[in-house]
């Protein structure tokens, strides 16, 4: 299975929620999202951690 991957310069498909998979860089990907108009985003490590 084949998940898609994103550039910063491509436009993005409606979601439900965005989850972005880099711990290291989460802050800076979260606030790029945001300014892109996604309003819900959560990190894999959040939700791994909920398991």
């Amino acid at each position: 299975m084949e998940l898609p991957v994103y550039l910063p310069t491509d436009s993005l498909p409606k979601a439900d929620v965005v989850i972005v998979a880099s711990t290291y860089y989460y802050s800076e990907i979260y606030h790029f999202l945001k300014e892109k108009g996604i309003e819900r985003i959560i990190s894999l490590e959040t939700i791994l951690k909920e398991f």
